[in-house]
């Protein structure tokens, strides 16, 4: 499972006249926690509770982006770890990749379209000038923090 991370950039489209405009950026949290992909995959539940988090962006030795390993990956650990010794069993093996990704730029609204249509609950934030390095994790929690009461879902991601 490798591939290059889904990043996609929209068109620089701003919210309706008068309506506040909220970037992921101002809702990401930010330095992301990472995972070598090379790291044993016992090191995930530990990293996840401790820092009380669902999932963490996965990156190759040069600290490039490579995809996402979260809760719902290890509940797959049972059939993957069938073909695989517990010592050979790495982070690589049950992440999934690519990982989607959104710009600190985009708006929040953009970020909430782009998870329900890639059935995800985080993106991971990118650089501007990268999209293979990260910079924040944003979340389906941190975007509904950001929804004024009433605001309607519509339009489209470019």
């Amino acid at each position: 499972m490798s591939g290059a991370p889904h990043v996609e950039r929209a068109a620089a489209s701003g919210p309706p006249l008068g309506a506040p405009s909220v970037t992921v950026g101002e809702r990401m949290s930010s330095p992301p926690i990472t995972v070598p992909s090379d790291a044993p995959i016992g090191i995930v539940p530990t990293l996840l509770e401790r820092h009380r988090i669902t999932g963490l962006p996965v990156v190759d030795p040069t600290g490039a982006l490579v995809g996402v390993v979260s809760e719902v990956d290890l509940v797959r650990l049972p059939t993957i770890a069938l073909e695989l010794t517990p010592r050979e069993l790495l982070v690589r093996h049950v992440m999934s990749a690519p990982a989607v990704t959104v710009l600190a730029s985009a708006s929040t609204a953009l970020a909430g379209r782009r998870m329900e249509r890639h059935g995800v609950r985080r993106l991971v934030v990118v650089a501007e000038d990268d999209d293979l390095q990260p910079i924040g994790v944003v979340t389906a929690a941190d975007l509904a923090k950001t929804r004024p009461a009433g605001e309607a879902r519509g339009g489209t991601d470019a």
